[in-house]
């Protein structure tokens, strides 16, 4: 196989010569060219002749292929988010200091504000001498 693939192929021969040029689908066993292997299109119908690529990703959905440059990128191109939303992409995120940073004074912010509301509320509670009276203050 001079191409550098490692598919089924079947062997032709034309003008006393043998050429080994097309791929056979696995489900369909229809034959495509090789330059059809590996070129982001399902020309199989089952995405055989896509599967064992390296130059793509396939959306979680698995309707689409997108060019690997592509995967989190920054920019949704699968309907399911699955090129940008993955624990790749993830991990590129939150290695950043800056976004680490805010999310604790975000998060702490948030829990002192939290506990501020709390505290008055509890106090705006009259003391009450019972809990049917309690619960008509507080309704």
């Amino acid at each position: 196989d001079t191409t550098g693939n490692s598919y089924l192929s079947y062997v032709i021969r034309s003008h006393d010569s043998y050429h080994n040029d097309f791929f056979v689908c696995e489900k369909s066993s229809k034959c495509i060219p090789y330059s059809a292997v590996c070129d982001l299109v399902d020309d199989c119908g089952d995405f055989a002749d896509e599967t064992r690529c390296t130059n793509h990703f396939q959306c979680a959905n698995k309707m689409l292929l997108i060019p690997k440059p592509n995967k989190c990128d920054g920019i949704f191109h699968c309907l399911d988010f699955s090129d940008e939303c993955n624990d790749e992409c993830s991990k590129q995120l939150l290695d950043g200091w800056y976004l680490k940073l805010m999310s604790w004074v975000y998060g702490i912010l948030a829990l002192l504000l939290n506990t501020t509301n709390i505290c008055r509320c509890i106090m705006k509670i009259p003391k009450c001498k019972n809990t049917r009276s309690l619960s008509n203050k507080v309704w």
